[in-house]
C-alpha cells in the first residue's frame, strides 16, 4: 500500500498558465455515469462507495483526482476516512485508496511535489499536507465551535496552494473570510472579507443555517495573477441548488468580484434540461484553443437515491 501511495507523486507535472481576466463560462460536457476497474475493488472495504467527492485536482498528465469526505454515510469512526480515486477525463476510475489516513478532507491540491488538503470535522477545520513519509502534517486548525470564522457544517472548504497560500471558509456568523499566507508563510497571514449574500436563493422566511443557504464551496489560483481568485458559490433552499463563479480581485482588506459563470434549475444543456447538484470541487482542466476548461464535481453525501456524482466540463467562451 506505500508504495501505491508515494507513486500518485509521479502523476502530478506543471500545469501553464496564463495571467488575464477571465471571460465568461459555458458547459461543453456533463457525465454523471463512472466506470469503476474491478481488478482491485474486492481488495478495499466491503462498505467503500464512489461517491461523497469534496475536492478535486487535476494533474499534468491530464488525470483528475478525486477527494471523498469520508468513506460512506454513517456516524462511526472508520466511516469518516476520506478516499482518493484517479479517474480520467472519460470517467473512468482506475485506482483508489485511503487517503493517508486523513479524514473528512474538503480539498485537494497539488503544489510543488507536495499534495496539501483542507478537513472538516464536527469539532475543528483546518489545512495540512502529506509529507514524504505519507504522513498527514495539519498547518493550520480552527475551531467548529469557538471560531468567528466558522458555524456547523460551514468550515474551510476551499484551498489553493501556489507562490500564497489561500483557504476559505464556507460561510462565518457576520462574514465569510479568506486568509491569505504570503510566500506560504503562516507569520504573514491576512484576512479578507469575501461579500457574500448568505440567502441569495431563499425564500422569504427561510433562513441560513446548517444546509441551507449560500457559501464558498472551492476556490482556485488564476495563474499569472497573484491577487485574483476563482470562487465557487453554492446555494441550497431545501429543494434546489444553484451555482455561482465568481472572479475575486483584492481591493484593500476584501475581495471585489464579477460572475463568470451561473447555473440554476432552468438551465438547458443539449437542448436538455441539466439541474446544479452539491457542487463541492473544482480544478483547471487543459487549454483548449487558447481557452481555459474547468471540472466542477458534485458530493452526493453517499445518497444516490436523491444526489448524483457529476462531472461538469466547462470552457471560456
Amino acid at each position: 500500500m506505500r508504495l501505491k501511495k508515494i507513486a500518485v507523486y509521479l502523476f502530478f507535472l506543471p500545469f501553464a498558465g496564463y495571467g488575464q481576466s477571465i471571460t465568461p463560462f459555458e458547459i461543453i460536457k456533463a457525465d454523471s455515469v463512472f466506470v469503476i476497474d474491478s481488478t482491485h475493488w474486492h481488495t478495499f472495504p466491503a462498505n467503500l462507495r464512489f461517491g461523497g467527492i469534496s475536492g478535486l485536482e487535476m494533474t499534468g498528465t491530464g488525470e483528475l483526482l478525486l477527494v471523498s469526505d469520508r468513506q460512506t454515510a454513517g456516524a462511526a469512526p472508520e466511516n469518516q476516512d476520506s478516499w482518493l480515486f484517479r479517474m480520467d477525463t472519460l470517467g473512468s476510475v482506475h485506482t483508489t485508496f485511503r487517503f493517508f489516513g486523513v479524514e473528512n478532507a474538503e480539498a485537494l491540491r497539488f503544489y510543488n511535489g507536495r499534495l496539501w488538503y483542507s478537513f472538516e470535522t464536527d469539532e475543528s477545520t483546518g489545512i495540512g499536507y502529506i509529507d514524504s513519509t505519507g504522513t498527514p502534517v495539519t498547518v493550520a486548525e480552527h475551531s467548529m465551535i469557538t471560531s468567528p470564522f466558522a458555524t456547523l457544517n460551514r468550515g474551510i472548504e476551499s484551498l489553493v496552494v501556489s507562490d500564497d497560500l489561500w483557504y476559505g471558509f464556507e460561510a462565518g456568523l457576520d462574514s465569510t473570510v479568506f486568509i491569505r499566507w504570503p510566500g506560504r508563510e503562516k507569520e504573514k497571514e491576512e484576512i479578507y472579507t469575501y461579500p457574500l449574500d448568505k440567502s441569495s436563493c431563499l425564500s422569504p422566511g427561510q433562513s441560513p443555517g446548517i444546509s441551507l443557504g449560500n457559501g464558498v464551496s472551492d476556490i482556485l489560483g488564476i495563474p499569472g495573477e497573484r491577487d485574483k481568485l476563482l470562487v465557487l458559490e453554492r446555494c441550497f433552499n431545501g429543494r434546489n441548488n444553484y451555482i455561482k463563479l465568481m472572479e475575486a480581485k483584492v481591493s484593500g482588506k476584501t475581495l471585489e468580484k464579477r460572475e463568470v459563470f451561473s447555473w440554476d434549475p432552468d438551465t438547458r444543456f443539449n437542448g436538455r434540461p441539466l439541474r446544479p447538484d452539491n457542487m463541492e470541487g473544482m480544478a483547471w482542466g487543459q487549454p483548449v484553443n487558447g481557452k481555459r476548461t474547468l471540472y466542477l464535481i458534485s458530493d452526493d453525501n453517499h445518497n444516490p437515491r436523491y444526489q448524483r456524482t457529476l462531472l461538469l466540463k466547462l470552457m471560456e467562451k
